[in-house]
């Protein structure tokens, strides 16, 4: 994956992790944004300190245990979730891992709450020698990855918050 690639996929996902967050009617208009990021604010520097399974460890911990995206009230949860979801699916969709056997429960879906049904499979393939932390190279491709999408996540939303749009 070019540099030009990664940074054009880490846009994407940090968009649909922003409108996915817009959409959730569910959760107070006025605190989607800034929810959002704060989340990606705290999740970013879980990732700095403590690496990439500490960063899902922490969002995984924070997403809830609803399984439908609507159904996720708590603006905590639902930016957790929007961005476990994307980051996930830039990893799974990005080519740079093949799903063993075992691990088919990872296939994004179309509600991001997919993530909190398959919490001990995420943990999982995060951990298997074969996926992220496999090898070094791998490692730290993956981890400047995420940090793109947390970065511009964050930015993102601090431009769309209420206050920021004038509202």
């Amino acid at each position: 994956m070019s540099m030009l690639d990664m940074d054009r996929r880490a846009a994407e996902a940090a968009h649909k992790a922003i409108e996915i967050m817009r959409s959730a009617t569910q959760v107070p208009e006025n605190e989607r944004m800034d929810t959002l990021e704060r989340t990606a604010t705290r999740a970013l520097g879980v990732l700095q300190e403590e690496g990439v399974y500490a960063a899902f460890l922490f969002l995984l911990s924070r997403s809830g245990a609803k399984t439908r995206f609507e159904e996720l009230t708590k603006p905590e949860e639902a930016a957790a979730t929007a961005l476990a979801a994307q980051l996930l699916q830039l990893l799974l969709d990005g080519g740079m891992f093949n799903l063993n056997k075992g691990q088919q429960a990872l296939q994004a879906r179309e509600d991001p709450a997919w993530v909190n049904e398959t919490k001990l499979d995420i943990l999982r393939w995060l951990a298997d020698p074969a996926g992220v932390g496999g090898e070094l190279r791998r490692l730290l491709i993956v981890r400047s990855l995420l940090e793109r999408v947390l970065t511009y996540t964050r930015y993102g939303a601090r431009a769309l918050r209420p206050e920021a749009e004038g509202r």
